[in-house]
């Protein structure tokens, strides 16, 4: 490797480990610490526990990419449901992931491979989760993005897969600048917007850029759906911000929106 390209590559990893994961880590750390703190941790009912998700976190570090399909399969057969193994399973395994690289259990390296691996997960098993969600939705349309600028991703991703499932025609706003997607939102119709915010610093960026979606918006009566720990810990906030309403994960945004849906345009 020459001196220019191993420079770029030392430049690119002191940018994952400097400042891509330890935001990933924050950003998950935070929304399972306001869940709890909120007393809105929700009890498993489902037969998934700790051990489990240790156990699926081991692999994704390890890189057995094929046991961490296997392990999801025998679970499914065992009659756990996609959108719980997704809420329930994968969810939890992504902060399992960053805990460990908080505490040097692994590297951010194992970070990203294991992200990538849950990202597969989430596609192979899209079509399961339509058929248990199915719908008679037509003609409905969301851009699910995260604030201009955030890195946490795959909580917006399940997001997507929900409501993709559901029938609704997704688009994401997954790595557009604020421009980008204002620029989206003035050229294409959207029935709602699913904005993921990260934590209390944003609020004031949140609440501007709602006011700008509204003033650009093709839709003129598009509804806004704000998410994150923010909102879990003071509800209050989604008024505040400019928002319509709020939900604390995939499977409550999906039901709130079907809420809502005759009231949006």
């Amino acid at each position: 490797m020459d001196d220019h390209r191993r420079s770029s590559r030392q430049a690119i990893d002191e940018m994952l480990r400097d400042r891509i994961i330890p935001r990933l880590v924050e950003d998950s750390s935070e929304i399972e610490f306001s869940k709890a703190k909120a007393g809105r941790e929700p009890e498993l009912n489902t037969g998934l526990d700790t051990q489990q998700i240790e156990n699926l976190a081991d692999n994704l570090v390890e890189g057995n990419e094929v046991e961490v399909g296997a392990l999801f399969e025998s679970m499914f057969e065992q009659g756990h449901t996609v959108s719980d193994l997704f809420l329930e399973l994968l969810s939890p395994t992504a902060v399992e992931l960053g805990a460990r690289w908080k505490q040097d259990l692994c590297s951010f390296a194992d970070v990203t491979m294991g992200m990538s691996v849950l990202h597969s997960v989430l596609r192979n098993n899209s079509k399961r989760l339509a058929m248990e969600l199915a719908s008679d939705v037509a003609g409905q349309s969301i851009l699910v993005t995260p604030m201009p600028g955030q890195t946490h991703v795959f909580g917006a991703s399940v997001v997507e897969e929900f409501f993709r499932a559901a029938n609704w025609d997704v688009h994401s706003g997954l790595n557009c600048s604020e421009d980008e997607l204002l620029s989206i939102l003035a050229n294409e119709h959207f029935t709602l917007v699913g904005l993921s915010v990260a934590h209390n610093g944003l609020i004031e960026s949140c609440k501007d850029f709602i006011s700008k979606i509204r003033n650009v918006s093709l839709n003129q009566e598009i509804g806004i759906m704000v998410g994150g720990p923010v909102f879990v810990l003071d509800p209050l906030q989604v008024e505040a911000v400019g928002a319509d309403v709020t939900a604390s994960d995939a499977r409550q945004a999906l039901e709130t929106a079907r809420l809502i849906n005759g009231k949006v345009g």
